[in-house]
């Protein structure tokens, strides 16, 4: 196990018991709620079997869930963002730099995907995350029109906070 991966597993403690105790209870706005733990996830190694990211997230979403009250919403939505991951890799960046790519830093960064992809490839994750949770939980036609600003300003948000962990959290190149 990389240092980075241990690195990463614990920021992913924290930011679970940050998305329980403080997140979930934040409304910003009305209609900005940050899915914070979605982070670590998307950031696993991107030699990660897709069974093994489909695992992590379903327990994920099962201890938010547990937590939360809300049975089988994280856990589906984590479930399938990250089953989607490996497709949506494969289709932003090509196999052969991900063969060449640092084996020192086997993390989802910029520097490996390019930041177009990058920022596309967080955007499109925490967009079926947030999708999901939300026409899940609120599961009517009726109430799509007002569901909408929900997901759009959640994941403005939540992208927003995820660009801003990169520039804090994840480690610079020295030279």
């Amino acid at each position: 196990m990389s240092k980075y991966t241990l690195r990463l597993g614990i920021l992913l403690l924290v930011l679970l018991l940050l998305q329980v105790v403080l997140f979930n209870h934040l409304l910003l706005f009305r209609y900005f709620l940050p899915i914070i733990y979605l982070y670590p996830l998307i950031k696993m190694p991107y030699r990660s079997e897709p069974w093994v990211l489909t695992l992590v997230a379903a327990c994920i979403g099962l201890f938010i869930d547990l937590m939360m009250n809300t049975p089988g919403l994280n856990m589906a939505s984590s479930a399938l963002t990250l089953y989607l991951r490996p497709k949506l890799l494969g289709a932003l960046v090509d196999k052969d730099d991900l063969d060449n790519a640092d084996e020192e830093n086997p993390l989802i960064t910029p520097r490996l995907m390019g930041a177009g992809a990058y920022l596309l490839y967080i955007l499109t994750l925490t967009l079926v995350q947030i999708s999901s949770i939300f026409l899940l939980e609120f599961f009517s036609t009726g109430l799509l029109v007002h569901t909408l600003p929900y997901i759009g300003g959640s994941v403005v948000i939540t992208v927003l906070l995820f660009l801003i962990f990169d520039a804090l959290l994840m480690p610079r190149r020295r030279g």
